[in-house]
């Protein structure tokens, strides 16, 4: 998830970046498994959503954002709520 300059930079991400980085892999995987092979999956992650107000990708960004990205996810995966 870090761009390849970061990584030839300094090697290894600092303790923010890293979360970050975590999170949104947490997101994307979850999408996958909500969306499976489905051509407009990445559509979901990149446009605003209604019930988010913005896009769930950049909701995903922090701690909270993904907190309230996930359980969407979890209910399109599982039809049901979290």
């Amino acid at each position: 998830m870090a761009s390849p300059a970061t990584l030839k930079r300094s090697g290894w991400l600092y303790p923010e970046a890293s979360a970050r980085a975590e999170r949104l892999g947490r997101v994307i995987a979850l999408e996958k498994v909500s969306f499976g092979p489905a051509k407009g999956a990445r559509q979901w992650l990149t446009e605003p959503h209604l019930m988010l107000g913005a896009m769930p990708i950049m909701m995903a960004a922090t701690d909270l954002g993904a907190r309230q990205v996930e359980p969407l996810l979890h209910t399109i995966a599982y039809h049901s709520p979290a």
